[in-house]
């Protein structure tokens, strides 16, 4: 088990923790994921006062009902899939204690046409829709935990409820799921916040770690809120990656993609989201994000092999 206070000890530590981080998650293969929003539909009220979506609601006034039908999800699966990503991520908002019908029927057509692993994050999920979750195939499930300090948690989302998230993951975990979870960098946490949640993932037996940067949001109460420094938030997931070398972990910072890319791999990320895209330039260049990432990344791991201070 993971110390009291080591998580905080190893983000006050030099910037040599980059380099452990990034040697240790070399020793993972690559994960890429992509989403596939189902609905933005959400019955939390009031809605979570950093939630991106309410830009679109405050601008479009069908955004929060528009929904993909069974032939639409199946169409962006098969593209995800050929794009040579790992995951098809479904996404949508929460929508109550029991699940859509038509959720099930999306993922069952998902599964039945393609060989990609599905994860779901729809909010807490009650246990007999897990146990429908598990039986139509879905692979992971996902409950976003934000923090372990409770009041900033429901400051930032005051009509969802921490201890239902929490139960979600146990639940889904003993169901032999992969679990994931996020945390959030940004809403007012200490770090010994960070230190509590790293340690609770590691309790919970989490398989899959996401870290996000706050990004403020026009039409949200957190617009006039000022983004963590992506150099902070790499610190944190650096820390992670020391404490857990056996989760999946993926960063998120909120700045272009290929930014994005560069931090993650500084900080010992090994998962990603990628972006669809027809390639108009090399790979290197532009390109497909698939393609690009996979450069990277094996490029980085060349470099580690055939350093002086990887073969001393």
């Amino acid at each position: 088990m993971i110390p009291e206070g080591r998580i905080a000890e190893t983000i006050n530590q030099e910037d040599d923790i980059f380099d452990i981080a990034r040697r240790l998650a070399h020793e993972r293969k690559p994960v890429l994921s992509s989403p596939l929003v189902i609905t933005r539909s959400c019955r939390l009220s009031p809605l979570c006062r950093h939630c991106s979506w309410r830009s679109g609601r405050a601008l479009m006034k069908d955004y929060a009902h528009a929904k993909v039908n069974k032939e639409e999800a199946v169409s962006r699966a098969m593209r995800i899939q050929q794009s040579g990503a790992d995951c098809v991520f479904l996404v949508s908002g929460w929508m109550g204690k029991a699940l859509p019908d038509y959720f099930f029927e999306c993922i069952e057509a998902i599964r039945q046409t393609t060989q990609i692993e599905i994860a779901v994050t729809f909010g807490a999920i009650s246990k007999p829709d897990l146990m429908t979750l598990r039986g139509i195939g879905v692979d992971h499930v996902s409950c976003g935990l934000e923090t372990t300090n409770l009041k900033a948690f429901h400051d930032l989302k005051p009509g969802d409820s921490f201890e239902t998230r929490l139960e979600t993951l146990r639940v889904a975990k003993e169901m032999g799921f992969r679990v994931r979870t996020n945390f959030l960098i940004g809403i007012g946490e200490t770090i010994d916040d960070l230190d509590d949640s790293i340690r609770l993932a590691e309790q919970l037996g989490i398989d899959f770690l996401s870290i996000s940067s706050l990004q403020p949001t026009p039409f949200t109460e957190t617009e006039k809120w000022d983004r963590p420094k992506p150099y902070v938030v790499a610190k944190v997931a650096a820390a992670a990656r020391i404490a857990l070398p056996n989760v999946d972990i993926q960063v998120s910072f909120g700045c272009d993609t290929y930014t994005d890319l560069a931090w993650g791999m500084k900080s010992g990320a090994n998962a990603f989201s990628i972006a669809l895209r027809n390639p108009q330039e090399t790979p290197e260049l532009l390109g497909d994000e698939t393609t690009r990432l996979r450069i990277m990344w094996n490029d980085y791991s060349v470099r580690e092999k055939t350093s002086p201070a990887s073969s001393s």
